[in-house]
């Protein structure tokens, strides 16, 4: 009777706790249906961007030469730290050294990361808008159930889901590294904190430039590294000297230190290496709340000039772009005068306005000068001058790089290009005009270069052959980089690859391989003294390392300066300055500018070459 009576109670309770998770289950898919707009962020722009982008071939090819340049670098750390510790002592005591050189190696690794992730986000996103508003596909997405926030987030998250991939693809080596002992887990995950807070900003605001950049990002570039200058160098440099007039010093430093996250990172690895008490506490949170706060008001600005841009577009402009309103067509024809390439290129900025381009430079100048009062005491030595020269120098490298890589690619984006095949001019016409137009674009960098050294020529500063010396070496810099982008912009469609490939390209020549000779150099060298006991290397090594370094711009740019810079080198005779070239002690001027004249005419050599291969590849895949 007992086991009667208990079965209905059991058959009870049982429809009561079915009932109970029936309705658990219902109130949970009627949050999960509230909360869409969350997990949902993106919307399907979101899965579409995914979808594209790990279809792209270039995207693993990225993936694979991010891989390696970060091996590279590993290499050369291990090799520097564990590689004489090996050949000099027992093995017993090279085992201590594994500590530091998991240090050393943990530490490029997450600086690696923090500085090549921004630029590749920088990059990636420069055209995530422009592209939309350029194909008039903007206005047509905003006619969808798709809001102005799911465009926004959609991109970005899309880009995002990249860079933390390429970050998953060196964990195996962080975790192996880690195994080696010597760091703590805690500055690696900070590390990495900072570097995705600094990683969000910097793609934030190249979304945000490419709005209204429709030079296929390169303006959007442009604009990102000049914000991210103003965030993380003019205003702690001008914190840093006026701060102390409205708070006291430690707070000065303390705001500095955790408000700019390179020097967060700077800070936790100095720590990581010498733990002893910091000038000014440290909280790497708060500089990723603050840098996530940053991201999040740009992004929400985004969404809000998408959404005017889509309107644009929607209601009649031909672009949507948010520049400001058209001139008027005033009906004057402008007379075409020379070669028709070479004026069109004149006529069209690369910033979309030529009084922008104007400003820019006219900005560059001013910070320029601006360094002199900052460096007044120091700017009559020979060690001041060495890396203005530098920079200079590879500021005009860099804008030959970029102008000669867009002159083609741009073409075919606008699809101008068949209707420049069908005109009468030659290829060769249509390659050299395109190639003076770079070397016209180029002239203000070059214009900076001859205002500063000239300046300090004219005070004594330097001797006169400097000018002759830079003048050889920017001429054969600006001839190689020139047909190599042009060249580069056969290659493909859009501007913003042909670019990549051809600082690509510098790197490749200016940076791997000396790099890879390096280390060679330094295997070479500690295997010799290990087999042979002689404090030397050998002949044929030196003889080829001195080779290739000195046809490097920058390094020849240092050493002409060294030779003739300074006070006491200004006032002497040609005859009495002396060079250290490399291996070549005492060198005089003769040889000097024979040396660099001769590297000048290999630059421009390999330059035409470069030009003759474009003007050869002018027609293939026009369409």
């Amino acid at each position: 009777m007992s086991e009667i009576e208990t079965s209905p109670r059991l058959a009870s309770r049982w429809r009561r706790i079915v009932a109970a998770g029936s309705a658990a289950v219902t109130r949970f898919v009627n949050f999960i249906g509230r909360a869409e707009p969350v997990y949902g962020l993106g919307g399907p722009l979101f899965e579409k961007e995914l979808r594209v982008a790990g279809r792209r071939g270039r995207m693993h090819i990225l993936r694979a030469c991010y891989l390696l340049a970060l091996s590279g670098f590993v290499g050369i750390v291990w090799l520097s730290t564990t590689w004489a510790t090996f050949l000099s002592t027992p093995p017993v005591y090279a085992a201590y050294s594994m500590a530091d050189a998991g240090r050393y190696i943990i530490t490029v690794i997450v600086w690696f990361q923090f500085v090549v992730l921004q630029l590749m986000a920088v990059v990636m996103l420069s055209t995530s808008i422009s592209d939309e508003i350029y194909q008039r596909t903007l206005g047509v997405l905003m006619t969808t159930p798709i809001t102005s926030l799911q465009i926004v987030a959609g991109k970005l998250l899309a880009r995002m889901v990249q860079v933390v991939l390429f970050i998953a693809v060196s964990l195996p080596m962080l975790l192996l590294t880690q195994a080696l002992g010597g760091v703590s887990w805690s500055y690696v995950l900070s590390g990495l904190a900072v570097t995705l807070a600094t990683v969000l900003v910097a793609g934030s605001l190249s979304m945000y430039f490419s709005i209204s950049s429709r030079r296929s990002g390169i303006l959007a570039i442009l604009k990102t590294l000049a914000a991210m200058g103003v965030l993380f160098i003019l205003l702690p440099w001008a914190w840093n000297d006026y701060g102390a007039a409205v708070t006291s010093q430690q707070t000065v430093q303390t705001v500095l230190v955790n408000a700019n996250p390179y020097l967060v990172l700077s800070a936790i690895t100095a720590e990581m290496f010498w733990p002893r008490p910091a000038p000014a506490p440290v909280y790497w949170w708060a500089d990723c709340l603050g840098l996530l706060a940053l991201a999040a008001a740009v992004f929400f600005v985004s969404v809000w000039r998408v959404r005017r841009a889509a309107m644009r577009q929607l209601a009649g402009d031909p672009g949507g772009w948010l520049t400001g309103r058209r001139r008027a067509a005033t009906g004057r024809i402008r007379r075409v005068r020379g070669s028709p390439v070479v004026w069109k290129e004149l006529h069209t900025s690369l910033f979309g306005s030529r009084l922008l381009g104007a400003l820019g430079w006219v900005l560059a100048l001013g910070a320029l000068v601006a360094t002199y009062a900052l460096f007044r005491n120091e700017l009559g030595s020979i060690a001041s001058q060495i890396p203005y020269g530098i920079c200079l120098m590879a500021l005009v490298g860099l804008s030959a790089a970029v102008i000669s890589a867009t002159g083609i690619a741009k073409e075919r984006e606008a699809g101008t290009w068949p209707l420049l095949m069908a005109t009468p001019l030659e290829d060769r016409q249509i390659v050299l005009g395109k190639a003076v137009a770079t070397l016209r674009r180029v002239l203000p960098a070059l214009l900076l270069l001859a205002f500063h050294f000239g300046i300090f020529t004219a005070l004594g500063y330097l001797h006169p052959v400097v000018l002759l010396h830079l003048a050889l070496i920017a001429a054969g810099l600006v001839a190689l980089v020139t047909g190599s982008g042009l060249y580069f912009s056969t290659l493909v469609r859009r501007p913003t690859v042909a670019i990549v490939l051809n600082l690509g390209f510098s790197i490749l020549v200016w940076a791997v391989i000396p790099l890879v000779i390096s280390i060679a150099g330094s295997m070479i060298m500690m295997l010799w003294i290990a087999a042979l006991r002689a404090p030397a290397q050998p002949w044929f090594f030196t003889a080829s390392y001195t080779a290739y370094y000195s046809t490097h711009p920058l390094v020849q740019t240092g050493l002409v300066i060294y030779g003739a810079g300074g006070a006491m080198n200004a006032g002497r005779a040609l005859a009495e300055l002396r060079y250290e070239w490399m291996d070549i002690r005492a060198a005089g001027v003769v040889l000097t500018t024979g040396i660099v004249l001769a590297l000048a005419a290999i630059h421009t050599f390999l330059g035409w070459v470069f030009l003759k291969r474009a003007s050869a590849r002018l027609r293939k895949r026009v369409f």
